[in-house]
């Protein structure tokens, strides 16, 4: 099975914080338009299922509000 999204989809990645320096480090929601995703499923062998996933860096924006303190 291949599953392929388009060019209108979106993507977004939230950061965590965890280490040693998580108390000074921020959460943030990053979010891309434009990308191209390929999937694909092999239901009788897994582990050779794949997701290529390609994000242009020119479309891409921080939602998190930038640290002011």
């Amino acid at each position: 099975m291949v599953y392929v999204l388009s060019a209108a989809s979106q993507f977004e990645v939230k950061t965590g914080k965890a280490g040693l320096f998580r108390l000074r480090g921020h959460a943030h929601v990053i979010r891309a338009r434009g990308v191209t995703a390929r999937i694909v499923y092999h239901p009788n062998a897994p582990a050779e299922s794949r997701v290529e996933i390609v994000v242009p860096r020119t479309v891409s924006r921080s939602l998190t509000p930038p640290d002011t303190g």
